[in-house]
């Protein structure tokens, strides 16, 4: 079992229960280990823990939907336990309910049963942040009652602590990073030797466990690539009126016609997502929903172009022009050619090396809950990322082979057009420095960027 952050997110939720009862509900793409983490949760902190799969025991979604959850929760509850030999709906105890997204009556039940009942609730799904998932009309989910979390494959640093770094080199790290002091010369060697492995492995726990056991390239990518394959075994699937499971055919071929299209999207000198691009060259009319589909799958995320470097930047952001990044660098790179994972090791990744650790950027800073947005304008200047950090919009290049970041430097010269900035963060293969008004970090170190706020 690996350490996963948000364990430590779990543990608020737990502690808040005393004075505010609400459900716990943690979303997610499928195997980034929901399921995992919070049974291991539970059965540390609880003495009884009931679990109901609605994918694996879809029987229970009757006794979800027959219910009174007004005035007959315990005639529900002995319902349960008569299902459930060996269960406990006493005071204190908790209730999982996993793959919820399945039965909309279970997601309404979570605020009566934690009002009217001394149990916890916790619930999961992989598609549960789909909107429209789920159309029966038997239960809506009431608004304040669910603290609600969001699960991403592993990050850097829980990746360091998987392959057995300690936590004093990720204090060491993170002191360094917070003076801006250099890192000793053979501790950076080992971290980006470590950020090798983890472009190549990505952060799919499955995936990580393999690597470890096997240290297997072609078992790493033969397991991220049958991940994807499942991925789109999910692509327009949807619950509807009736409690029924269907595939929106339609739907189902746009988005692996876009998945199919992110590689040659990013590999653009101008990487601003275009639809005309996708095979067919369909209308962007057609498939803006799709994008959006597989955004809050969590398979993709969205980066959107400001048009001007100004705080609050979401008042900037144009809504019809962004990229789109992987939000898992091994699973894009699964994605690639064959041997494109041996290459990084290599070092021979010619122009696959910019949009990698552009895409690992963006993963980074999506799994610290930041807003994506880039700069452009019609000169062609690119500013890869725009984060407001310090009361400034702040610049942030990713540089693959750790050159001059000359975007920046015209952005940073020209006071008049572009007042409010003031500074820039570079993401190279070299070690920490500062010479103002650049911040130079190794990519490694992305995983904490957003603790400049």
């Amino acid at each position: 079992m690996f350490y996963r952050k948000i364990t430590e997110q779990i543990e608020a939720w737990h502690k808040s229960q005393s004075t505010t009862r609400k459900g716990l509900v943690i979303e997610g793409l499928r195997q980034v280990g929901k399921t995992t983490t919070i049974l291991e949760f539970l059965h540390s902190h609880y003495r009884h823990v009931n679990v109901i799969n609605f994918k694996d025991s879809p029987t229970f979604k009757d006794i979800f939907k027959r219910a009174d959850f007004d005035h007959g929760i315990d005639r529900f509850l002995t319902e349960l336990s008569l299902m459930m030999p060996g269960s406990d709906f006493s005071e204190g105890s908790v209730v999982f309910l996993d793959e919820v997204q399945e039965c909309s009556r279970a997601r309404y039940s979570i605020k009566p049963l934690c009002a009217k009942t001394g149990l916890h609730i916790v619930a999961s799904g992989s598609l549960l942040g789909i909107r429209g998932y789920n159309r029966e009309t038997d239960g809506d989910v009431p608004t304040g009652s669910e603290t609600i979390l969001t699960m991403r494959p592993m990050d850097f640093e829980e990746f360091l602590l998987a392959v057995g770094e300690g936590q004093k080199t990720l204090e060491y790290l993170r002191d360094c990073f917070a003076t801006r002091s250099p890192i000793a010369a053979p501790i950076h060697e080992r971290m980006l030797r470590l950020f090798q492995e983890y472009l190549v492995v990505g952060g799919m726990p499955e995936v990580v466990d393999i690597y470890l056991k096997t240290h297997s390239l072609s078992e790493v990518v033969a397991k991220q690539r049958s991940l994807v394959v499942e991925y789109r075994g999910d692509f327009g699937r949807f619950v509807d009126k009736t409690g029924a499971v269907r595939i929106d055919e339609t739907l189902r071929q746009k988005l692996n016609l876009i998945l199919d299209s992110v590689p040659s999207q990013l590999a653009k000198e101008n990487s601003k997502f275009v639809y005309r691009d996708i095979q067919g060259k369909p209308r962007k009319s057609a498939f803006v929903e799709a994008v959006d589909w597989l955004c809050e799958f969590g398979l993709l995320c969205k980066c959107h172009r400001l048009n001007a470097l100004s705080l609050p930047l979401k008042a900037y952001a144009d809504p019809d022009a962004y990229k789109v990044y992987v939000q898992d660098t091994g699973l894009f790179l699964s994605m690639l050619d064959d041997g494109a994972s041996n290459n990084v090791f290599t070092g021979n990744l010619g122009s696959y090396k910019g949009y990698i650790y552009e895409n690992v950027v963006a993963d980074a800073l999506i799994k610290q809950n930041e807003s994506l947005y880039y700069y452009g304008n019609e000169n062609g200047l690119e500013i890869d990322f725009i984060l407001p950090f310090h009361a400034k919009p702040t610049l942030v290049e990713v540089k693959a082979k750790g050159g001059h970041a000359k975007a920046s430097r015209t952005v940073l010269a020209d006071k008049k057009k572009y007042p409010e900035v003031e500074e820039c963060i570079k993401l190279t293969a070299n070690n920490i420095g500062v010479a103002p008004p650049y911040s130079t970090f190794p990519y490694y170190l992305s995983y904490l960027i957003g603790e400049e706020r």
